[in-house]
């Protein structure tokens, strides 16, 4: 299982029907830097839901940011439901849509100006 490298806010949680039975979470992640879609089930009949509890439950009303979790499966963007995850922050949604926004809007901005993170530069003919 590899890390996930960036904090992931939270975009939603919605219950869905278990294919074993029962009702389970699916939680909509977003990378904040890569913008990468994840995802993750949480059932709260397994041991790691006391983990997810609080967080589920604030993140229908409000905007939760997640870092420290672990994939599951990163070719599907799958979010290892035993993560032992910190919370980064719990504001109203709209603020961090607002900071998003803005910081999405930053990074575009240097990689039109420097290319994509990768800084090269026409030496000078002369010095």
């Amino acid at each position: 299982m590899a890390k996930i490298n960036e904090p992931l806010y939270i975009v939603s949680v919605d219950d869905s029907q278990s294919r074993y039975g029962g009702m389970i979470m699916r939680l909509e992640m977003i990378g904040i830097v890569s913008r990468d879609e994840y995802h993750t089930y949480v059932d709260p009949n397994n041991r790691n839901y006391t983990q997810w509890r609080n967080v589920i439950e604030v993140a229908r009303r409000k905007g939760v940011i997640i870092n420290n979790t672990v994939a599951k499966d990163l070719q599907k963007n799958q979010v290892n439901a035993d993560s032992v995850f910190t919370i980064e922050c719990v504001c109203p949604r709209e603020e961090i849509h607002q900071q998003l926004e803005k910081f999405w809007a930053d990074q575009e901005a240097a990689n039109r100006k420097f290319g994509n993170g990768i800084f090269s530069f026409d030496a000078p003919e002369t010095l």
